[in-house]
């Protein structure tokens, strides 16, 4: 580090750093009030200085970076959420031109780097899904770290910032891709031809333009770990809590959604005993599996896309087997139409829209990668391969049961005769399956909010508080989790079926935290810096997402 740059940081903080550390050798050190009051105001950077955080989450600046993969390099690529290469501007001409926060003076935005490794190299950034769920960051940053609301499956791998292209482009797959698809041919009988193809094609393409505003977002300032901690440094340290809530109803709904479909699954296949019977079965199963480390369940995951990349081979395979309606790809039913069913249409937005709700796990996924500079084009070729499915299994399905196929297409297999049974059984069973295995996954960040609120989460001093403490958390905390787990089933049994869930899903939670979040944190970040025509695109964006959300969540409670 320079003389210069010692110069200036010694003038920028003055007396407090002296004071500061003053207090600090005396054992009393500082508070978090005072190191937000403390928190640099967003003056311009100098040439190839990077932001960094000390161990007390206080944000500063360090040095000139090292000429050997430096933050700045490594996420060029980034910057531009529609380029896949990097810029032309070299990393002093932005240093200089491009302040972070624009110089807008930014108080009291240090909480957001509350879980933020001491580092500010990316390329070796921590890996937010954490499979022991360390419950010391209790200020909910965590929580944000493995959610996705589809299919909330942490990345596999074992080291941070060592994924692979292909091992990143698996993980977001595994991630976009989840139990939604089974009530995807239901969302084309609800919008028709055109209007179903129109859709996905809509919401997919707005979805992957704001993954990679996410990832721009975390490019301009290396800092930032989890959807929470954007929320923060965007919206300030209270939407941390508001980002957690909104988290906690997708994982619930997904919960939900997990324990009906096991329901569903097994009433297909032994029919003489009601779907609700089996709900309390899968309650029974999935309740002891609430208590293991999440580490165990990981591996476990790899059955979700496992399962639904065969279901969709074996619809196909069996709409192509079968010559005649119903259930022939080769005779469609007669009831498909090319318009909407209008009366039902806005039920499609949400069902259609689950099937990309994958941006909490956006953040982690960019800073697991080895190259972050490559994820523009990891996620376009995910995004491809999570459409090719679901239009697969959507236009299959509706092709062959048309205005008649049910919500999980799984049960129209089950009691369509003139299929291969073997076949159907295998894929039913895989499905069955799917639930029980992602049940904790899904379960584990809504018990750690629980944990975290009701003081459960952490032993505190002396040594006899902390004796007190540790035997009431032994007896609580397995309470509080079969309690949650019983008030999940307990759900899944009154509410009306599958679709009203993944339509609310998608319509209220899916729109806010995969297109309104994003894009409204572009705006209070960095909203001076955007051409005109971007500012006019994302007004208008914006403005179709608040209507088709406030018109899914609305039908999805409406009785049809």
């Amino acid at each position: 580090m320079s003389d210069d740059y010692d110069d200036d940081d010694d003038d920028e903080f003055g007396d407090g750093e002296e004071e500061y550390d003053g207090r600090r050798r005396a054992g009393l050190g500082r508070d978090r009030a005072d190191d937000d009051d403390d928190e640099w105001r967003g003056q311009p950077l100098p040439p190839n200085a990077v932001q960094r955080n000390t161990p007390r989450g206080r944000s500063r600046r360090s040095g000139p970076a090292s000429a050997g993969g430096t933050t700045a390099t490594t996420n060029d690529a980034l910057r531009d959420p529609f380029a896949d290469g990097a810029d032309t501007t070299t990393p002093n001409d932005r240093a200089e031109s491009t302040p972070l926060l624009d110089g807008r003076e930014r108080r009291h935005r240090s909480s957001y780097l509350s879980t933020a490794s001491a580092s500010a190299d990316a390329s070796t950034a921590v890996d937010d899904h954490d499979p022991d769920f360390d419950l010391d960051d209790a200020d909910g940053a965590l929580l944000a770290s493995a959610l996705s609301a589809a299919d909330p499956t942490p990345p596999t791998s074992g080291a941070p910032g060592s994924s692979t292209f292909l091992q990143s482009w698996f993980n977001t797959v595994n991630a976009l891709v989840g139990v939604g698809i089974l009530a995807l041919p239901l969302a084309f009988s609800y919008a028709g031809w055109i209007g179903g193809a129109g859709l996905f094609l809509v919401c997919g393409a707005l979805t992957n333009y704001t993954g990679k505003v996410l990832a721009a977002i975390m490019a301009r300032e290396p800092s930032l770990r989890t959807y929470a901690d954007i929320g923060s440094y965007a919206f300030g340290p209270r939407a941390r809590w508001l980002v957690s809530l909104f988290f906690c109803l997708e994982l619930w709904a997904v919960s939900v959604a997990l324990i009906i479909l096991f329901g569903d699954s097994m009433a297909a296949i032994v029919p003489a005993l009601p779907s609700a019977a089996f709900k309390a079965v899968g309650l029974a199963i999935v309740l002891p599996t609430v208590f293991l480390p999440l580490r165990w369940l990981s591996p476990i995951s790899v059955v979700g896309i496992v399962s639904t990349v065969t279901l969709v081979v074996v619809v196909v395979a069996d709409g192509l087997y079968k010559r005649h309606s119903p259930g022939s790809i080769l005779d469609p039913a007669p009831s498909t139409s090319l318009g909407p069913q209008w009366r039902r249409v806005p039920l499609s937005f949400g069902l259609i829209m689950s099937g990309f709700s994958s941006h909490p796990v956006i953040p982690s996924l960019v800073n697991d990668m080895r190259d972050p500079r490559q994820f523009p084009r990891m996620l376009n070729l995910a995004y491809l391969a999570a459409t090719l499915l679901y239009l697969a299994m959507g236009m299959a399905g509706y092709a062959m049961f048309g205005r008649a196929v049910s919500d999980e297409i799984t049960r129209d297999l089950a009691a369509t005769p003139g299929f291969p049974v073997w076949l159907n059984r295998a894929a039913i069973w895989l499905i069955v399956v799917n639930p029980l295995a992602k049940f904790a996954l899904a379960s584990r960040p809504i018990q750690v909010t629980f944990e975290t609120l009701l003081g459960l989460d952490g032993v505190p001093s002396p040594a006899a508080a902390a004796a007190a403490a540790g035997r009431r958390n032994r007896i609580l905390q397995p309470l509080l989790r079969t309690l949650l787990t019983l008030l999940i089933t307990a759900t899944a049994i009154v509410l009306p079926g599958f679709e009203k869930v993944m339509a609310f899903l998608g319509a209220f939670l899916a729109f806010a935290t995969c297109i309104l979040g994003p894009l409204l944190a572009n705006f209070a970040l960095f909203g001076a810096e955007l051409p005109r025509w971007r500012v006019v695109v994302d007004l208008v964006v914006l403005a179709l997402s608040a209507v088709l959300a406030a018109l899914g969540t609305v039908w999805a409670f409406l009785p049809m």
